[in-house]
Parts: C-alpha cells; sequence; structure tokens
C-alpha cells in the first residue's frame, strides 16, 4: 500500500501543457513550446566530449542517489570560489532536474500533517 500523502499528488501541469503543446503541433499549428526547460541551444564542445568520455568510462550507469561525487565536489569547488564561503561535495546533491529537487527537499523537510 502506497503512503496516504500520494494521494495529495497532482499530475504535472508541465507534462499536461507540453502534452498538449505536442498535439497542437501534430495537428499543423505553429507551436514555441516553453513547457519544459530544456536548452534550446547546440551544447558546448566540451559537454558533448564530457558526455562521449564519460561513456568511455562506463559513466553511463546509475550513479549514486545524491550525484556523482566528482561532479559534487567539482560543484563545491565551483561554489566555494563564487561565493567565498567554504562548501564541501559532502553537502551537495546533483539531482536529475528542479522538480526533483523540490520533491526531495519537500521529503526531508516536511514532514505529514497529523490530525489533532
Amino acid at each position: 500500500m502506497l503512503a496516504q500523502r500520494t494521494a495529495l499528488f497532482k499530475p504535472s501541469g508541465t507534462a499536461a501543457a507540453r502534452t498538449a503543446a505536442t498535439a497542437a503541433a501534430a495537428d499543423g499549428r505553429e507551436i514555441i513550446d516553453l513547457t519544459a526547460g530544456e536548452i534550446w541551444s547546440e551544447l558546448a564542445p566540451t559537454v558533448r566530449e564530457g558526455a562521449i568520455a564519460a561513456t568511455g568510462r562506463n559513466l553511463n550507469r546509475y550513479t549514486d542517489t545524491l550525484g556523482l561525487m566528482e561532479l559534487r565536489h567539482a560543484f563545491a569547488c565551483k561554489l566555494s570560489a563564487e561565493s567565498a564561503q567554504p562548501w564541501s561535495a559532502d553537502k551537495i546533491a546533483v539531482t536529475s532536474g528542479a522538480k526533483q529537487a523540490l520533491f526531495n527537499a519537500a521529503m526531508i523537510l516536511v514532514n505529514p500533517v497529523t490530525k489533532c
């Protein structure tokens, strides 16, 4: 049996809007789809080359839940340099997107409402 709070979840508005945009485009309408936070420009060559190199090192598998330690360490170094505040990789998580990050944060910060 699923947790009771799952009954409170509603379908994603973004997903519904994306479905509507795709259907309208399939009907021949000219659509500018702004529903997803996807990059519209070409990836930088360093990003493409890094992704290809990663597959050669078998880094195309599921990662640790918090993200690759090497990536978290790189973020910690970048944040420390930019903010002049010390950051460590063990305080950083890398998620698959903003919705996942917000969901994770809510699940660790917000307790279920209890009846009085």
